[in-house]
């Protein structure tokens, strides 16, 4: 069973994902976030069996929850029901939230000198960050429950 990350932005996810076992994360692919995006993802957690989900909970620096972190939740629980009302039947799946503060910051000091062009740079950023966020949370040694 494989354990996906998102980092939830406003127009694009940033997806990457970690084996149970290794418990190493890697960057996977970057979701336009349109209205057919929980039907990608949906069908990403389909293929390679997705047990849990850790999504990105963007606080503030004092760890208050803002405008974001609000939009964040609201998007977890629109795929929660996009997974629930799937013509295929999922098993439950545990969605637990991340802090990433500065998973940005330290995915953009991972691409300096990188020659990739704004847009593939954002792209590349955007799942930089989700494996940075699943990374941290696999390191914290919390138990990963479906």
């Amino acid at each position: 069973m494989q354990i996906l990350c998102l980092d939830v932005g406003d127009s694009r996810i940033g997806v990457a994902f970690a084996d149970r076992q290794t418990r190493i994360a890697h960057p996977l692919e970057t979701v336009e976030r349109e209205r057919n995006c929980y039907n990608i993802l949906i069908s990403l957690i389909k293929s390679r069996s997705i047990s849990s989900i850790v999504i990105g909970l963007p606080l503030e620096k004092d760890g208050s929850e803002g405008l974001q972190a609000k939009k964040t939740r609201r998007f977890a629980e629109k795929l929660t029901g996009a997974i629930a009302s799937s013509e295929i039947a999922i098993k439950p799946i545990g969605i637990h939230f991340w802090d990433e503060r500065f998973s940005t910051a330290q995915s953009e000091r991972t691409l300096i000198g990188s020659k990739l062009k704004n847009k593939e740079r954002s792209q590349a950023l955007d799942r930089i960050s989700a494996s940075l966020i699943l990374q941290s949370y696999l390191d914290s040694g919390k138990e990963i429950t479906a």
